[in-house]
């Protein structure tokens, strides 16, 4: 299904820089606008901002502008990626006591006024502090992160892995780079790297093993013999005959790994019992009944998710093959570079669907378009 026009909702942004990440915590209950200096904590129920983070010049001129941001699990920290190679973790605490009441205001006329509590809305709006904790540099360009509740993984654009606890140690006896490990096949080695400057692109968790996408667009699950993930326990797994991967998601329930491929199709892999290695379930593209023009403005694949906690949907957006103009539900036209989210009618307003409100991906090239396919 594709959502539907005019589903959206409005937040009024108070600010006018750009949104470079927005990313919900595990409860859905708040998310966080990120901007190259700001850190905006909103709630996703009531749409209210509950918390601002700016920084200073001086600290914007030494570690650069904020690009991306990743939740701790239990929502007790985020972990943020800078221009300049920097990995900024900040402590959050959030206040479960407070609330508030929604209810008609006494005016004159008190015969249409609520005066039972049962037809008051009770609302959670909790306090949140936002601190700088750990400060962390990098020797190379972070690609993306992986949360853990004990630590983090970072890839680099220069094939290491860096384990790193929340409290900012780098495991360094956890650590591995990605070209150095021995690359176990299941055939005859014909997947054999032949490049030297591959690294993680994009990472996703799995049951038992990580999933991963190469920056040469092959993909891969990495597996260890212990649950540490020591460097010399580890071996890959790597998903046959897929060399345009360009991005991943896992379905836990039913142990799928999704790769987004680079001609706009999704593939999707489970591990074969019979010998330990990956096996290609099925590989569908988006087929679109009575609007086939659309098929025309899309690309590659921008991120996938897995949306159900039963794991029998996922949802797939893609990039636009070129700049396109389209209408919003209030009849304003939108430029396909917009950089905001679903739909833009200036650039203080951002929106969101309301079923997903926490559920939302960032927009670069005009990518407004989903699928959810059901899983029998």
């Amino acid at each position: 299904m594709l959502l539907p026009e005019g589903c959206d909702c409005l937040l009024h942004l108070t600010f006018s820089e750009s949104v470079n990440s927005l990313v919900s915590n595990r409860e859905h209950n708040i998310f966080v606008a990120l901007t190259n200096t700001f850190l905006y904590f909103y709630l996703a129920d009531t749409h209210l901002l509950a918390c601002i983070y700016q920084r200073e010049d001086e600290d914007i001129s030494e570690r650069g502008f904020f690009k991306k941001a990743y939740w701790k699990p239990d929502s007790t920290a985020i972990a943020v990626t800078t221009s300049k190679n920097f990995v900024c973790i900040f402590n959050v605490e959030i206040s479960r006591e407070s609330s508030f009441n929604l209810h008609d205001p006494v005016g004159e006329n008190t015969d249409f006024t609520r005066e039972s509590t049962e037809l008051f809305m009770n609302k959670s709006r909790p306090h949140i502090n936002v601190n700088l904790a750990v400060v962390a540099r990098l020797e190379s360009t972070p690609t993306c992160i992986l949360t853990f509740k004990e630590e983090l993984f970072v890839c680099l654009k220069d094939g290491w892995l860096h384990r790193l606890s929340w409290s900012g140690n780098i495991l360094h006896e956890l650590s591995f780079n990605i070209r150095s490990i021995q690359q176990e096949q299941t055939s005859n080695n014909k997947n054999q790297r032949k490049d030297v400057d591959y690294f993680v692109s994009d990472i996703s968790p799995f049951l038992g093993g990580i999933c991963i996408v190469y920056s040469d667009g092959k993909a891969a699950l990495i597996v260890s013999s212990i649950s540490e993930f020591r460097p010399g326990s580890i071996s890959i797994l790597f998903a046959g005959g897929l060399n345009d991967a360009c991005c991943c998601s896992t379905n836990f329930k039913f142990r799928l790994l999704y790769f987004g491929c680079k001609n706009g199709e999704i593939a999707a892999y489970s591990t074969n019992d019979v010998d330990g290695g990956l096996i290609q379930l099925f590989r569908i593209g988006l087929s679109i009944k009575d609007g086939t023009e659309l098929l025309e403005k899309i690309s590659s694949i921008r991120q996938i998710n897995c949306l159900s906690p039963s794991g029998d949907a996922f949802a797939v957006l893609w990039d636009s093959k070129q700049n396109f103009a389209f209408s919003n539900h209030n009849g304003d036209l939108i430029n396909g570079d917009a950089e905001l989210i679903f739909a833009k009618t200036n650039s203080h307003n951002m929106s969101c669907p309301p079923v997903w409100q926490s559920l939302v991906l960032l927009v670069n090239n005009g990518g407004v378009l989903w699928k959810i396919v059901q899983l029998h």
